[in-house]
């Protein structure tokens, strides 16, 4: 594989916006974008969250088997993105692309135009393992981390004041709003353990609403786009 121009941490939420179902229209509309970047030369890494059937497994980890270990119950998330890397291989494969899908690697990767992986160990979610693959690829555009909408200004209870959406952070100012401790189910935009390995290696992040794929199509062609930025320093663009 040559070395990929865009690491991507696709949401779970997107691909489970309710537990224990698959949005087929939208992995069908994400592969079509995947076509897209690939004929334009970009190669590509995609790590699939959990989403809802992650959380919906957890919580009945804790409520019905009366799991209390947080290693043991962010194994049971795991699996959710495990089933999720399987459902974006079989979707981007359809389009005729060459995917190595690490959970598998029944392509070698020199071969591949994409790269799609879950989750790996306890401890975090797919958004390390996006920050650590781009790292260890040399990517070095910003990562790609696609979720329901961008960052926003906290409201004196420490829920999200949605009427005032934060364009540009450094990472200093998002280990302030955020927990820097992870659980078994978080849902932030970017999981603390992933903050800070960017952080430490200087890597930018654009968290992007993924909903509208016109909204990645945007931000790629240097267009307005609804996400939020966070680096180093303020000014940072792709």
């Amino acid at each position: 594989m040559a070395k990929p121009e865009v690491a991507i941490s696709l949401g779970g939420n997107l691909i489970n916006p309710e537990a224990g179902r698959v949005n087929k229209e939208y992995l069908h509309q994400f592969a079509t974008l995947s076509s897209e970047l690939v004929n334009r030369g970009y190669s590509l890494i995609i790590a699939c969250g959990g989403g809802a059937t992650a959380r919906a497994n957890i919580e009945y980890g804790r409520k019905v088997l009366r799991i209390q270990a947080a290693e043991e119950l962010d194994r049971i998330g795991i699996e959710a993105t495990h089933l999720n890397t399987v459902a974006l291989t079989h979707f981007l494969q359809e389009k005729g692309l060459k995917v190595s899908c690490l959970l598998e690697s029944k392509i070698l990767a020199e071969e591949a135009d994409i790269l799609t992986t879950g989750g790996d160990k306890p401890g975090h979610t797919t958004d390390f393992v996006t920050v650590k693959m781009a790292i260890e690829q040399g990517v070095k555009t910003p990562i790609l981390n696609l979720t329901n909408g961008p960052v926003y200004e906290r409201r004196p209870d420490g829920q999200p004041d949605f009427e005032k959406p934060v364009e540009k952070m450094t990472w200093e100012q998002y280990q302030k709003m955020f927990p820097l401790k992870h659980e078994p189910g978080i849902n932030i935009p970017v999981d603390p353990a992933a903050a800070q390995l960017a952080r430490e290696h200087h890597k930018t992040v654009v968290n992007l609403d993924g909903r509208d794929l016109n909204n990645i199509r945007n931000y790629l062609a240097g267009e307005d786009f609804i996400g939020t930025i966070i680096s180093d320093e303020i000014n940072t663009g792709f």
